[in-house]
């Protein structure tokens, strides 16, 4: 019987670099590409997230990236990013009661926190609140002109499209002299309607400012996230409602509930923080935090933000709109109709992988068994190699073994993924409230820990209605990873897909923040107009394996 070691973290990396010079540390820096500079609140920021060194060499190290949108120093919304070869892509919503203003949107990763002052990628991007105006910020006081001059990149490719489309044409962009081993390469369409004083900051300009950047010594505070996501947490006496030091004899574990398992032990420092290495966590809402331990109901787990709480202060000119009121009258009404009718195709994310990859060695579909009134009567009657025993005046699952017969009480059980230490709460559960029974035979070691198999009780709703748990279990919210969102772009192929009285009102015609070049000299991208008129930006940024930035842009009109 072979033992299965799931999610360790191995943190040698990490350990190597706090334990070098200042001088031959690793140091990261990060970069964030948007679709455009002004929005309008309640509208959707498609962003990139690209990880260097201060030379501007490509690095593959943290694998989350955290964003920020700052109203002076304080967060307005938060996003954490998955990276992936050192680029990551996702987007963000701008909350609706936003007023109109600048804001400052910022980028950075857990490591480059070592650095102090933490240096941070800063971005500024204009909102527009249609239906918040402020007396001391008026919507129409003066023109604003973008006067600072654009640099290019040493590495430049060519932009190729006509001058002028009709609604609802197809648009073929040609990307010419592309270089060689493209690391990294993305493209974005969006209408020029209004202007801001604050020019994007292209990814050559960035590249120098980094080179320029002299860089401080590192601390060994913040762990780099090179595996995944760390969940912070401390350990809390629930009689003092204080911080609690270390207990040998409690293991904390945080479990993300449904159908698949994502469960993972904490590391508990001596001062009772807790660290908890997660992979592939994206889209999590709700986390249960629980203890293992004779004592575990001494205890609980707080779990906190893994976001900068100390942002500086920074204040922002007024912003001042170039255009007529028509104009945002038409670009608001455009939006709304937008997410009125588009708003499922605005929504659709990739499917989440299973992080478990195990199948189970039995499974037992309820609805295929005669229906009992208790869970003793379940397990014993239908489900085989499984028991409830009694020791020390408890009862336990267990599970049967060829090599050891019955455990004895250390089995792994599970309901939608979360941990049940207390294996009379199963006992008592109600199993019409239960679709089916997982078993998984073999030895598995959590934090340090091993259980003789695994039962997982999965319910109907996967939202274990009902459960009372044990006095340290908690359920609160939280952000994992962003699913990355599927960015929607119509075809108008036929006749009757362009004549579709279904409105168009795209404002970003295409985003792709991972073009595949395959190594050619040239790609074409074609996509879609919609149904907006005016003119429209292309931007094209991207980095070669080399570190060479890659910088592009054109125009074009839709008539």
């Amino acid at each position: 019987m072979k033992t299965r070691y799931l999610f360790a973290t191995f943190l040698f990396v990490s350990c190597l670099v706090f334990s070098q010079t200042s001088e031959n540390s690793l140091y990261e820096r990060l970069y964030l590409q948007t679709d455009k500079d002004m929005y309008l609140s309640g509208e959707l920021v498609w962003l990139k997230l690209l990880t260097s060194t201060p030379e501007g060499q490509p690095l593959n190290f943290s694998k989350i990236g955290y964003v920020e949108l700052l109203e002076k120093n304080v967060s307005q919304a938060q996003l954490k990013v998955e990276l992936s070869d050192g680029i990551g892509n996702g987007s963000l919503v701008i909350p609706t009661a936003l007023p109109t203003g600048y804001y400052r949107l910022v980028a950075y990763t857990r490591y480059m926190r070592n650095e102090m002052p933490v240096p941070l990628f800063e971005k500024v991007i204009g909102i527009i609140n249609p239906f918040v105006q402020q007396e001391q910020n008026p919507l129409f006081t003066g023109v604003s002109t973008n006067t600072q001059p654009v640099q290019k990149a040493k590495n430049t490719i060519t932009v190729s499209n006509q001058n002028s489309y009709h609604t609802r044409n197809l648009v073929e962009l040609k990307l010419d002299h592309l270089p060689e081993n493209v690391h990294s390469l993305s493209v974005s369409v969006s209408a020029k309607d209004f202007t801001s004083i604050f020019p994007s900051e292209n990814i050559s300009q960035w590249q120098q400012e980094i080179q320029n950047q002299q860089p401080y010594p590192l601390s060994d505070k913040y762990l780099a996230e090179y595996e995944g996501h760390i969940v912070l947490g401390k350990l809390i006496d629930e009689n003092t409602g204080q911080k609690a030091l270390y207990d040998e004899h409690i293991i904390p574990f945080v479990s993300f509930p449904g159908e698949n398992i994502r469960l993972f032990a904490g590391k508990t420092a001596k001062d009772g923080s807790i660290q908890f290495f997660t992979k592939k966590i994206s889209g999590s809402k709700e986390v249960v935090s629980s203890l293992s331990g004779n004592n575990a109901s001494k205890y609980r787990v707080d779990v906190e933000s893994p976001f900068i709480l100390d942002h500086t202060t920074k204040e922002l000119p007024i912003l001042e709109l170039s255009g007529s009121q028509e104009k945002l009258i038409q670009r608001s009404l455009g939006l709304q109709v937008l997410y009125s009718y588009m708003n499922d195709s605005l929504n659709r994310s990739e499917s989440l992988e299973n992080l478990f990859k195990y199948s189970p060695d039995r499974l037992y579909i309820m609805d295929e068994y005669t229906k009992f009134a208790t869970m003793q009567e379940v397990i014993t009657e239908f489900v085989t190699f499984v028991r409830f025993r009694t020791l020390y005046g408890q009862r336990y699952l267990s599970t049967f073994r060829q090599d050891i017969g019955y455990s004895s009480g250390n089995t792994l059980v599970l309901l939608d993924g979360i941990p049940i230490f207390n294996h009379e709460i199963i006992f008592r559960y109600s199993p019409l409230n239960v679709e089916k029974i997982e078993i998984y035979f073999d030895r598995y070691v959590y934090g340090g820990k091993w259980y003789d198999g695994i039962i997982q009780f999965v319910t109907r709703n996967k939202n274990y209605p009902d459960l009372k748990p044990d006095p340290s279990t908690r359920f609160f919210s939280y952000d994992g990873t962003q699913r990355k969102r599927v960015f929607y772009s119509p075809v108008y192929d036929t006749e009757t897909e362009r004549n579709t009285r279904l409105p168009d009102f795209r404002h970003t015609l295409y985003w792709n923040p991972d073009i595949k070049t395959a190594d050619k000299k040239s790609v074409s991208i074609p996509f879609y107009t919609s149904d907006l008129k005016g003119e429209y930006q292309v931007v094209v940024e991207g980095l070669t394996e080399e570190g060479k930035p890659v910088y592009a842009t054109s125009s074009f009109s839709v008539e």
